[in-house]
């Protein structure tokens, strides 16, 4: 089985715009060694797809209608199809960019666009579709003609094209429901929270602490958006990860398992198959 790739984006070299577009099928039939296989990014990527088709993202296939468009986060596992057409649109930006002119941006979008709560997809109308693609097309001619203040007009376009993309995400029937709902933030911010400390266990009540809230009032959240309880959704982001390391086959399973903060192997292979009925070893002979 060979090691998951993860790619960077211009890594450690500070002098370069962090921030690229690419055509997406020209772009995978270039790079047709890591696109159709499963990687991750140190980087976020926005994926318009203006073909139907398909797409992986974190083992789950997810069938698209044309002019959609795919949130993924930094470290998500994803691929492309061979048997899609792959027509479209890559964005591809870091924290070095998204924050280069305003601190608090990528906080904003982590949390609206990135944060896993709810469909990690968006369609478009043909009104939306209109602006993504005007937007798009000026993104596209400042990167190709590299005029005075270049960066920054990047910037500020792609910053435009967030919000617009943010107030679509939040304007549909479902989202617009959540928006008001004071579990949905909840919900959102104890998600980042786990994430933000996969590599140790937090106590329930560190949640509470920081997050401001009863136990009660986290577990309403927890199982209106995330559809579970806040301590299986603890295990279960850390078993996603687990996953995506153990794609990659120079860690073992007891390393994967003491990275993620089981200090016993086995009751880390007990929890794993719990929830996904296989377990590690099992689950990496099939994806090997």
């Amino acid at each position: 089985m060979e090691n998951t790739q993860e790619y960077h984006l211009h890594k450690n070299d500070l002098s370069r715009l962090h921030f690229e577009m690419n055509e997406a099928k020209p772009y995978c039939d270039t790079n047709v060694e890591h696109c159709f296989k499963s990687h991750r990014h140190s980087f976020y990527q926005i994926i318009w797809f203006k073909s139907a088709g398909r797409h992986y993202v974190d083992y789950q296939a997810y069938e698209h209608p044309e002019n959609t468009l795919f949130f993924i986060n930094k470290n998500q596992v994803h691929r492309f199809c061979t048997d899609s057409k792959n027509e479209g649109i890559l964005f591809h930006f870091d924290d070095v960019f998204i924050s280069s002119y305003d601190k608090k941006v990528e906080n904003r979008f982590l949390y609206s666009l990135f944060s896993g709560v709810g469909d990690i997809h968006i369609g478009l109308n043909l009104s939306d579709k209109a602006r993504v693609a005007s937007l798009s097309d000026i993104l596209q001619q400042e990167l190709a003609e590299k005029k005075k203040d270049f960066q920054l007009e990047i910037f500020l376009i792609f910053h435009a094209l967030l919000l617009f993309l943010e107030r679509t995400k939040v304007g549909s029937e479902v989202e617009s429901k959540h928006v008001t709902d004071p579990l949905f933030h909840i919900a959102v911010q104890f998600k980042i929270e786990v994430n933000a400390h996969l590599p140790i266990f937090k106590p329930l009540d560190y949640y509470y602490d920081v997050l401001n809230v009863t136990s009660k009032k986290l577990a309403s959240a927890s199982k209106k958006y995330l559809k579970d309880t806040p301590n299986n959704i603890i295990h279960k982001e850390k078993l996603l990860e687990a996953k995506r390391l153990l794609l990659n086959s120079s860690l073992t399973i007891q390393e994967v398992a003491y990275s993620l903060g089981y200090d016993q192997s086995t009751y880390f292979t007990k929890v794993f198959k719990s929830f996904f009925n296989m377990t590690p070893k099992e689950f990496k002979a099939i994806i090997s």
